[in-house]
C-alpha cells in the first residue's frame, strides 16, 4: 500500500442513497403476496440489535445531515440517538456491539465543510469522517480513529462491523489514493481488522492489519462476520479488467487467507451480503437479471441508474434465487411500492439485517420517483424471510424468471 488510513460513514451503496422521502407514513402493509410494514422513511443502513427488540438505523434528518436512530422493529418508540449531541455532520454506518450497550457508527470530521464534504461524508460515501463507538442511549460517544481531512486526496472508511464476540472489527478503507483510470473511479480501498477492547473503561483498536484479496485491488466492501467468526463476507471488484458496476461477494477466511467468490457476475452489481443467524444462507442485493447499464460510475454518478433486488443463497454460494421483484411492473412487490410512495422509476433493494430469532429481515428500500431526476428515497421496511421464499418459488414460475 501507498497510503493506507482510516476515516469512516457507511458503506458505499444504496443505503447511502436516501434523501428527504415526504408523504409515507410508517405503518403495517397488508396483502397476501404484499408483506412488507413500513418502519420510517429516509432511511439508510440499518442493524438489527442481538436481542432482536430495537431496529438501528441512518435516517436523514431536520438538521439536513444524516443522523442515527432507533425504533422497535413494530415502528413504535422511533427517536434519534446521534443528531445535535453528535460530532457536526453525517452520522450512520451502525453496528450492535455484544450486550447492545454500544454501537460503532461513523462520524464527518468536524473540519470537513462546505457542500462537497457534506456530500462525500453520508453514510455509504464515507471520506472525510471518523470511527466512533457510542453508547445506545446517546449520553456518550468515543472516536476510535484520527484520521485528518483532505480535500485532495480524502481517505475513507466504510461499514464497520464486530465479530460475534465483539473482540474484533472489520471495515473498508479507501487508501488516499487516486487516478488509476478504468475499474478505479472511486481510488484504491483496502479491507481492514483490527482488536477490539476496553481499557479502562475506554474502547480503542489495536493490532490493525489490511488485506486486498484478488488480482485488482480497486474497491472493497466489508458486510458480515459469519456466526462463528471465522469468514468474512465482503463485495469488490476484484477480477483483472472488473467495472466498478460489476461487484461480485465473496467469502474471506483470514486464518487460511482463503478466498471463495460467491457470485460470478462480471457486469452486475452484487453487494449488501449478510449471513442469517445460523449461518446457513446469505442474503445479497443484485442487479441480476435487470440489465442495468451504466454510463459513468464516477464519482457518484452511479447512484442514477444503479438498481437492485433482494436474493438469497446458501452459504457456500450454491441455490442462489431471487427474493424480490420491485422493478417488474405488474408485479405485487411493483404494485405496492408504488402504492406508498407514488410512482416509480427504479428501486434499489439496499442495506438489510436479520432479525436475530425471529425469522425477519431488516431492509432498506431506495427508489426514485417517477419524476426524480436521478435522486433516490428511501424506506425502512419489515419483512417475514419465510413468506419472502414460500412465495419466491411462486413468483420464479408465474414470471417466468431463470434462477440458477
Amino acid at each position: 500500500m501507498r497510503r493506507v488510513v482510516l476515516v469512516v460513514c457507511g458503506l458505499v451503496l444504496a443505503g447511502s442513497l436516501a434523501v428527504p422521502a415526504g408523504g409515507c407514513a410508517p405503518g403495517p402493509s397488508g396483502g397476501q403476496d404484499v408483506p412488507y410494514t413500513v418502519l420510517d422513511e429516509s432511511a439508510g443502513d440499518n442493524a438489527w440489535s442481538h436481542d432482536g427488540s430495537w431496529i438501528a438505523y441512518t435516517k436523514y434528518g431536520s438538521s439536513g445531515y444524516f443522523e442515527i436512530w432507533m425504533a422497535r422493529p413494530d415502528g413504535t418508540d422511533r427517536h434519534r440517538i446521534y443528531g445535535d449531541s453528535s460530532p457536526r455532520g453525517n452520522s450512520g454506518g451502525i453496528d450492535w456491539y455484544p450486550g447492545d450497550r454500544y454501537f460503532v457508527f461513523t462520524a464527518q470530521n468536524p473540519d470537513a465543510t462546505g457542500p462537497r464534504n457534506d456530500l462525500l461524508s453520508k453514510p455509504g460515501v464515507g471520506f472525510n469522517c471518523n470511527l466512533w463507538l457510542g453508547n445506545t442511549d446517546g449520553s456518550e460517544a468515543w472516536r476510535l480513529t484520527d484520521y485528518q481531512s483532505d480535500d485532495l486526496a480524502p481517505l475513507a472508511v466504510i461499514h464497520p462491523q464486530f465479530s460475534p464476540d465483539g473482540t474484533r472489527l472489520f471495515w473498508a478503507e479507501a487508501t488516499g489514493e487516486y487516478g488509476f483510470g478504468p475499474g478505479f473511479e472511486w481510488g484504491e480501498w483496502t479491507l481492514a481488522a483490527a482488536d477490539f477492547s476496553f481499557e479502562s473503561g475506554i474502547p480503542g483498536l489495536h493490532n490493525v492489519t489490511r488485506f486486498q484479496p484478488g488480482e485488482q485491488h480497486s474497491f472493497y466492501e466489508s458486510h458480515d462476520y459469519s456466526p462463528d467468526g471465522g469468514r468474512l463476507l465482503f463485495s469488490g471488484n476484484l477480477r483483472e479488467g472488473q467495472p466498478l458496476n460489476g461487484l461480485d461477494i465473496y467469502e474471506y477466511r483470514p486464518a487460511s487467507g482463503s478466498l471463495l467468490p460467491l457470485t460470478d457476475t462480471f457486469e452486475d452489481w452484487d453487494e449488501h451480503a449478510h449471513y442469517s443467524p445460523d449461518g446457513r444462507t446469505v442474503v445479497w442485493m443484485s442487479g441480476r437479471d435487470l440489465a442495468v447499464e451504466f454510463p459513468s460510475v464516477q464519482g457518484l454518478e452511479w447512484r442514477k441508474y444503479v438498481k437492485t433486488e433482494l436474493w438469497m443463497m446458501d452459504a457456500d454460494g450454491s441455490h442462489q434465487r431471487r427474493l424480490t421483484w420491485f422493478n417488474q411492473p405488474d408485479h405485487p412487490d411493483h404494485i405496492w411500492l408504488e402504492s406508498q410512495v407514488g410512482g416509480t422509476q427504479r428501486a434499489i433493494v439496499s442495506d438489510s439485517s436479520f432479525d436475530p430469532g425471529d425469522g425477519r429481515l431488516a431492509l432498506t428500500l431506495a427508489y426514485e420517483p417517477a419524476v426524480g431526476g436521478g435522486r433516490n428515497h428511501s424506506l425502512l421496511v419489515v419483512v417475514s424471510i419465510d413468506e419472502l421464499t414460500s412465495r419466491g418459488a411462486r413468483f420464479d414460475q408465474s414470471y417466468g424468471l431463470q434462477v440458477p
